[in-house]
Formats: C-alpha cells, sequence, structure tokens
C-alpha cells in the first residue's frame, strides 16, 4: 500500500508526500526489494539501426530541469541497464539519420523498456533517414505520463499513455509562412482562410494579387516571423492540406494528447522546461505589460520542450486535430491512443492546447485544456503541424 502510494506521490512530484510514504514504508523494508527502496529502475532500449547514445539526466537547477550528461551508453540495444530513478534524456546518433532526442522516466523498481502494447522487446525505436525530417521535430514512438495536473485548466486523469510516432514543426505557423499559402491558393479559398480580428481583415489581397500585411495590435504592423492567429479551424486544416500537397508529406493538425507529449516529455513535468513558470521564459500576459501582443517564435528560446519543440506554453495557442471531449481523446484498454481526425461537417468543439501571449499562469500550463467551435477565430490561436513516422514508402532504415 505504502509503496503503491509512494510511487504515484513520485509520478506527481510531490516531494513531501513522497517522503511521507518513503518512512512509512520503513518498517516493511523485509518486504520489498532492495532496488525498489533504493529507488533504482532499469532501462533497455533498441533501435533501427544501431545508434551511439548518450545519456544526460534532468536536474532542477535555477527553476529549470536541465539535461546534465551522465555518460556515453556505447551502441544500441542497451539491455536492463541499472539507473536511479529520474528524468533522462538519451541522445541517439547513427550515420546517415537525423539525431533524436529520447527522453525517458525512470521509475522506481520500473524497467523502460518502450514496448508497444502488444508488442515485444524485439520492436526498435525507429531513427530517421537525415532527408526526411524536413522542418520537423521527431517524436519517438513510446510512453508516456499525461494529464493528472489539478493546476491546469481542465486537465484530464493522470494516465500512462502509449503514442506512436510523429513529427512536429519546432514553430508555430508564421504569417509570413501563411502569405505563401495565400498566394498559392484558390482566390475563393484564400479569401475563407483570411485571418481577422471581429470584422477588421489582418490580410489583405494587393491589386497584384498577391496578399500583404495590415497594421494590426493596436496600430502595430505585424512582422513576417510572428505566428499567424485568428485563423478558425477549418483555416487551419485547410493550410495543413496545402502543405501536404506541396511537400508530399502527410501533414496534419497535431492530435491533442500528441501536443502534450511534444510540450512535457514523458515525466509529467508541468511546463516544457520544469515544474517552476517564470513568465520571461514565455511569451504570457505577465512577461512584460509593455508588450501584450504576438512576438517572434523564436523570441523565446527558453519556451523549449525535452525534444526542442519552441512557444508551447506561450505566444499562441494551438488548433488539434480533435473534435474536444471531456474526458478526453480515446484511449484503448491497453493504454494506446487512437487518432481520431475530427470530421470537418461536424460542429462540435475542437480542441485547442498550449498558452499565449493574453494567458494567466495556470492556462499555460502543459496539460491545459481548451476549446472552441471549428469556425471561431481568437487572436490567441494559430497552429502548427503534424505528421506521422515512419511513412509508408521512406527508405528503409
Amino acid at each position: 500500500h505504502h509503496l503503491d502510494r509512494l510511487v504515484d506521490a513520485e509520478a506527481r512530484h510531490d516531494a513531501p508526500a513522497a517522503a511521507r510514504e518513503e518512512a512509512l514504508l520503513a518498517p516493511y523494508a523485509a518486504h520489498v526489494a532492495p532496488a525498489v527502496l533504493r529507488g533504482e529502475g532499469a532501462l533497455t532500449l533498441v533501435t533501427a539501426p544501431p545508434a551511439r547514445a548518450r545519456l544526460s539526466r534532468y536536474t532542477a537547477r535555477d527553476r529549470r530541469l536541465v539535461a546534465e550528461p551522465v555518460r556515453d551508453l556505447g551502441t544500441t540495444p542497451i539491455r536492463a541497464l541499472d539507473l536511479p530513478r529520474g528524468s533522462y534524456l538519451v541522445e541517439l546518433r547513427a550515420p546517415g539519420h537525423a539525431p533524436l532526442r529520447y527522453p525517458i522516466h525512470i521509475e522506481r523498481g520500473g524497467h523502460w523498456q518502450g514496448i508497444r502494447p502488444g508488442g515485444d522487446d524485439s520492436a526498435p525505436v525507429p531513427l530517421i533517414p537525415s532527408h526526411a525530417t524536413g522542418d520537423g521535430i521527431p517524436i519517438a514512438p513510446g510512453w508516456c505520463l499525461l494529464g493528472g495536473d489539478p493546476d491546469a485548466t481542465e486537465s484530464l486523469p493522470r494516465r500512462r499513455v502509449w503514442l506512436d510516432g510523429f513529427i512536429i514543426t519546432r514553430d508555430a505557423i508564421t504569417l509570413g509562412e501563411w502569405l505563401t499559402f495565400l498566394d498559392a491558393a484558390d482566390p475563393m479559398l484564400a479569401a475563407r482562410c483570411l485571418p481577422r480580428t471581429t470584422d477588421t481583415p489582418l490580410i489583405e489581397r494587393a491589386p497584384d494579387g498577391r496578399h500583404r500585411l495590415l497594421p494590426a495590435e493596436g496600430g502595430r504592423m505585424p512582422s513576417l516571423d510572428w505566428p499567424v492567429s485568428s485563423v478558425d479551424w477549418h483555416a487551419a486544416t485547410a493550410y495543413a492540406a496545402w502543405r501536404a500537397a506541396r511537400d508530399a508529406l502527410p501533414w496534419r493538425l497535431p492530435a491533442e494528447l500528441e501536443w502534450e507529449k511534444a510540450a512535457r516529455g514523458v515525466d509529467a513535468r508541468a511546463y516544457p522546461w520544469g515544474d517552476h513558470l517564470e513568465p520571461t521564459w514565455a511569451r504570457v500576459v505577465d512577461t512584460d505589460p509593455r508588450v501584450l501582443h504576438r512576438v517572434a517564435v523564436d523570441a523565446h528560446p527558453d519556451d523549449l520542450s525535452p525534444y526542442g519543440v519552441r512557444g508551447l506554453a506561450g505566444n499562441v495557442r494551438d488548433w488539434c486535430l480533435d473534435v474536444w471531449r471531456e474526458d478526453g481523446p480515446p484511449i484503448i484498454d491497453d493504454g494506446m491512443h487512437r487518432l481520431t481526425p475530427a470530421d470537418p461537417a461536424d460542429d462540435a468543439l475542437r480542441a485547442i492546447r498550449g498558452g499565449a501571449w493574453s494567458s494567466a499562469a495556470r492556462q499555460v500550463r502543459a496539460a491545459s485544456r481548451f476549446a472552441a467551435p471549428p469556425g471561431a477565430a481568437y487572436g490567441a490561436v494559430g497552429l502548427r503541424l503534424a505528421r506521422p513516422w515512419p511513412v509508408k514508402g521512406w527508405p528503409a532504415a
């Protein structure tokens, strides 16, 4: 009983509760494995192709979780490597393949193996050929802890969930990228996808047929490297479809739980950088009272997830692929996430994730959830893209 409560407290990052349960467990030490009492677990990692693995451990430094180098693990496969409990980052490199950041979370007495439900330990983590990532960040298939944040807005219950691999764009889609889309789109589609604040257009079509920015945000002229916002879900999915056709890649909006994993990694941290909020690390309402609007997507380099995805705690929120459900996206009984894209003809609420320039502290926690009608547009909501990997037709690793 006390061991279960101890593991639960450690998963919730509740240090006082964990210390209390550890003390209550002490009289029963003879009945608990020594490695469990010491707080140890193990790592097994198989990749395709074999890769050089470097291990770092996340340590709190100045209120941020910083990946501090531990040691070189040699070449995968790695089997049943003993590790103290905690959060780690394994950096994987193989010739001809993109580097892969692979966060892991070692629980007390746990064994991280990365085995898909119904699979076995021979199933490897696939690395991506260097030419195949484009401008995206790869998120490896695997388990993660999602939800479970009582301080977040509409957080889901804490669950251990398996998500298949995907690639997500490092940054939100910018105004410059949106202008390129509008210039290439059919004029009727482009007219429907113009960002608007109430009835005021933020982009107009010039006499030469090209599109240009108009003053916004209190009369300020926006910059091309600001994230696009004030577009509805239908415009966001139209952009994803256009990018998919242009790039010959299956781009789409990220699923709600994909977004949360990209932001939190696998250890249920509260923010992309850790468990403490410093308003200057992201563009939120308390960052600078003189700048109450969007900024460039690279303006806050500390707003960075364990995978290297930027701008998930602030600047603009992101439309997601799913219909919003109070109990969250479907999870199969064995813990696997089931991808369920919303029907474009369905007017049900759509899921929105992330913090924004107008967000208070509670709203920028990575487990926070929001919803809006698919035809609504907001100055604090934009988009980023995702796609599955590996994709059928890619060269074999």
